[in-house]
């Protein structure tokens, strides 16, 4: 059967494109990452990303966050020495994590005799979500680059080592247990049966390894914190993920990723290492589908993020440039060449556009509205000598401890707010109530608050978010 074409033998770049070589596209990322980095202070988001970051900074000091499940054991493995030099440390690991991914998607497309390939690691790196989020301390972008070596691997003959990494992908981002999965059925269409105990050998390290601090052998499973059906975020549209998914790529690489999916159930006869691009799909279609049951049904304490779906940029960039060399070579003869250039072009300045989708630099690149509101709060009871090394506080906003360089998890000085810590208030301490974590995660109200007898509030702080009024009440124990 003649071979789909776009798969070439020389898997070289079209020439109209040939100045958008690897080393042109990762010098020009690269460059652009420094200036953001000597710019913005931004952290990405305001709850997760700088959370992750607090925990990779303080593991030395608390070895125990090595074998913490909601910090992910792997990516504190990875993250923590990075992390020891402040925020812009995990910054340029989640920068250093892209940049690998990007040129393994140049590889794998390379392997799997792919035109264009360099065009794969630019559809990767421009996607306007992950060009904003990886200013963070998130861990998307670590699972990512795992994800798309572990499939690389096995096209250089290295299955072992590939099967042996998506085994420790649960400990790095909790979808990990679907890609086991996916990649599982893999081995057994294959008939690879011997190789499916290599998937469990993750969860057999870290069970043991972790059994005597969690007095638990099974505590990689018992104590999962998303493992609940419980709906804790509320729930949405199954179909929510099919269009935030255009929010998250961009309008041209979002057409070509639906475009390179048909071509490839159309013709995966003629495909290359079609196994390989079969397994690249069902792993993105086995992730995304999963995101929207768990955000129709409300389970796995699923908000309906979008940056989740940055965990598979990587397979979108490979099934990305499917579509795009369809349209270049067969989609319309003569008009194809000129088609294509017109959404690479497209496609390179959209993001940087004012269109919906577009990077949103205020939302993501500088500090929010909320923690510059936050950090107002902890520079008042700072400056007016409320809040000392030695004061407690009652918190839950990662952005204060953060701003204040306090550790969150010495328990001597800082703690949770909630329902049962509140009472613990005793003359001198500082609370600080905020609308979203204590509210969301700690479900301690406003009214519960300013019910206790043992707090006096000294001052509010208010900001506007999404058509409504939220707030930080700062309150003195007495």
């Amino acid at each position: 059967m003649e071979k789909n074409s776009s798969i070439v033998p020389d898997i070289k770049i079209s020439g109209v494109y040939g100045f958008l070589n690897i080393r042109t596209i990762i010098a020009g990322y690269v460059i652009f990452c420094t200036a953001i980095l000597w710019i913005f202070d931004g952290t990405g988001d305001t709850g997760d990303s700088i959370t992750h970051y607090l925990y990779a900074k303080y593991a030395f000091k608390y070895p125990e966050f090595f074998l913490h499940h909601w910090a992910k054991p792997i990516f504190m493995l990875l993250a923590a020495p990075f992390a020891q030099f402040d925020f812009i440390g995990i910054k340029i690991f989640n920068i250093s994590m892209f940049l690998a991914s990007s040129v393994l998607v140049y590889k794998l497309s390379k392997e799997l005799r792919l035109n264009n390939a360099p065009l794969a690691t630019l559809f990767c790196l421009i996607s306007p979500l992950s060009i904003l989020l990886v200013f963070s301390g998130l861990t998307e972008y670590t699972f990512n680059t795992l994800l798309i070596l572990s499939i690389y691997l096995i096209t250089i003959k290295r299955l072992s080592l590939s099967l042996l990494i998506v085994s420790f992908l649960p400990f790095v981002r909790p979808e990990g247990v679907l890609i086991i999965g996916v990649f599982g059925l893999f081995l057994i269409l294959r008939k690879n049966y011997l190789h499916v105990f290599l998937l469990t050998i993750g969860h057999i390290v870290y069970s043991v390894a972790g059994a005597s601090l969690h007095n638990d052998l099974f505590w990689v499973f018992t104590q999962n914190p998303n493992a609940t059906l419980e709906i804790m975020y509320g729930a949405g549209s199954f179909l929510y993920f099919f269009v935030i998914e255009y929010h998250i790529l961009g309008p041209i690489i979002y057409s070509l990723v639906f475009i390179g999916l048909f071509i490839f159930i159309r013709d995966h006869k003629s495909f290359v290492h079609g196994e390989i691009i079969l397994l690249i799909i069902a792993s993105f279609l086995v992730y995304f589908i999963a995101h929207g049951a768990f955000h129709y049904f409300g389970i796995f304490k699923s908000m309906g993020q979008k940056r989740v779906m940055i965990a598979t940029t990587s397979l979108t960039a490979i099934i990305a440039i499917i579509g795009f060399n369809w349209l270049e070579i067969k989609g319309w003869r003569i008009l194809g060449l000129a088609i294509s250039k017109v959404f690479l072009i497209l496609a390179i300045l959209f993001p940087f556009s004012t269109l919906p989708g577009s990077i949103s630099w205020k939302e993501y690149i500088f500090f929010r509205d909320e923690q510059k509101v936050a950090h107002q709060a902890a520079d008042f009871i700072k400056e007016n000598g409320l809040l000392t090394d030695t004061t407690r506080l009652f918190c839950n906003y990662p952005s204060i401890y953060l701003h204040l360089d306090r550790d969150m998890f010495d328990q001597n000085f800082n703690l949770k707010l909630n329902n049962g810590t509140v009472s613990q208030a005793r003359d001198g301490d500082i609370i600080i109530w905020d609308s979203w974590f204590t509210r969301a995660d700690e479900f301690f109200m406003e009214d519960q608050l300013l019910a206790q007898s043992n707090l006096k509030e000294i001052k509010r702080y208010n900001y506007y978010f999404k058509s409504e009024d939220w707030y930080f009440i700062v309150l003195k124990g007495i």
